[in-house]
């Protein structure tokens, strides 16, 4: 029922169905979808797929029917600027035609023999000259693909548009993770008047976490944000890539869950096959330490044995291990030989209580010893969420100056910042820390 989901790897896994007449049979279930109609571009925007996503935008919302418009970016960010360019170009609300009053025209002092000569004048003068001819390039060739609808700008780099009709209003909205509730029930909700189009500009979040009521036509960027996880550093980044077959056929669909769409992917089909076929494993591409931390914690001392349905690699088990027992959060094997079957300690128990990775926990853990729990509690926290500082606003930067100031504190780096902001917001009454207490444990 997942249009992701690797089949392969749960039917054909050795750990989980060892005897071939266990494997079990693959239904397919498919959910209610209207037919989707889906069309490439012919040309691949490599650099500027947001200003590829706007022209499509403003040739959708000026040339299509009725029908909210979904878009797939990669991120906070990305979602920011692309609604902030709809709103300069686009009103919110129908604004009325101002018509000028037409002076009375008194047919008693035309000349009739002069009208008549200068009609005939210009009806010569343009047989005698070729027709303007409007080129569209957006029609279907036989591959299905399609060309970008252009939305000229007034000025170089500028998104601010021009030979629009300002009548044609458009309501754009956000949505993303972090998103706070009250934007995010505002996607739920029809605009003012039917004739306000509504145009959601969202990440993957919007490609299998919810439904989004009137869609009809949803433009596809073909990228996402993928956490990379590197072995040799422990670090996990976020590196821009293009997303599998199989996210590009669910975010089709989103176009298709109230009635007919249209789903425009902003790459050529050439490119799409060179798609890997399913997203990676999640399992493939993050640490595992808390993973490991969890599953000692249930009782499963011999991980090497567990059937997970995509086995990760023996390495990363083992360097995951091995840092838990730096962290005094599992025992050492005691037999060398088998380096995955250490047993969780009490400190260990008490790290996998708090939902953040083994590193924090630990520090959570401990600093009630020092009465460092809430000063803790406060940079983790910061840690542990994006962009708590705007770098864009230009407020920021000069508080930034203020909070990194020459002391003795200042040796604390970044850390010393964001305690800092924090601490200036709770002053300001913005927000409020509030401590904990813990049962002060002893290392192990």
């Amino acid at each position: 029922m997942s249009a992701t989901l690797r089949i392969d790897d749960f039917v054909k896994n050795d750990k989980l169905f060892p005897l071939p007449v266990q494997k079990p049979p693959v239904l397919k279930i498919e959910s209610r979808q209207f037919p989707v109609s889906t069309h490439f571009s012919r040309k691949t925007e490599i650099d500027d797929y947001i200003g590829a996503a706007f022209r499509k935008i403003c040739k959708i919302h000026r040339e299509e029917s009725k029908g909210a418009i979904l878009v797939f970016v990669t991120g906070q960010d990305e979602v920011k600027r692309l609604v902030a360019r709809l709103k300069a170009t686009f009103p919110e609300k129908i604004e009325p035609e101002v018509q000028d009053e037409k002076p009375e025209i008194d047919l008693d002092k035309i000349d009739l023999k002069k009208v008549s000569e200068k009609n005939l004048q210009q009806q010569q003068q343009r047989t005698t000259t070729e027709p303007e001819v409007f080129h569209d390039d957006d029609d279907d060739d036989e591959f299905g693909e399609v060309d970008f609808g252009e939305c000229e700008s007034s000025t170089s780099g500028s998104f601010m548009t021009t030979g629009l009709d300002k009548t044609l209003p458009m309501l754009p909205l956000p949505l993303y993770s972090v998103l706070n509730r009250i934007e995010q029930e505002k996607i739920f909700k029809n605009p003012e008047s039917e004739e306000i189009r509504k145009v959601v500009i969202a990440t993957n979040v919007a490609e299998t976490s919810l439904t989004i009521p009137g869609i009809r036509y949803v433009v596809d960027t073909g990228r996402f944000k993928e956490k990379v996880y590197s072995d040799s550093t422990g670090i996990q980044k976020f590196e821009i890539k293009w997303i599998s077959q199989a996210a590009a056929d669910q975010r089709a669909g989103r176009a298709g869950r109230t009635g007919p769409g249209k789903c425009y992917r902003l790459f050529s089909s050439a490119v799409f096959q060179d798609f890997r076929k399913f997203p990676k494993p999640e399992i493939e591409e993050r640490p595992l330490d808390d993973l490991v931390l969890g599953m000692k914690n249930f009782g499963i001392d011999r991980i090497a044995k567990f059937p997970f349905v995509t086995s990760p690699t023996q390495d990363k088990l083992i360097n995951a291990e091995k840092l838990l027992v730096n962290l005094n959060a599992l025992h050492k094997p005691d037999n060398p030989r088998d380096e995955l079957s250490g047993k969780i300690t009490e400190l260990g128990s008490l790290m996998h209580s708090f939902p953040v990775s083994p590193r924090y926990a630990r520090i959570l853990a401990l600093s009630d010893q020092k009465g460092l729990l809430d000063y803790s509690i406060i940079i983790i926290a910061a840690c542990t969420v994006r962009d708590l500082i705007d770098e864009n606003n230009s407020k920021f930067k000069d508080l930034k100056q203020i909070w990194s100031r020459s002391d003795q504190s200042r040796s604390l780096g970044d850390l010393n910042i964001l305690l800092s902001t924090i601490g200036a917001a709770e002053n300001s009454k913005v927000i409020h820390v509030y401590s904990y207490r813990l049962v002060p444990v002893r290392a192990a």
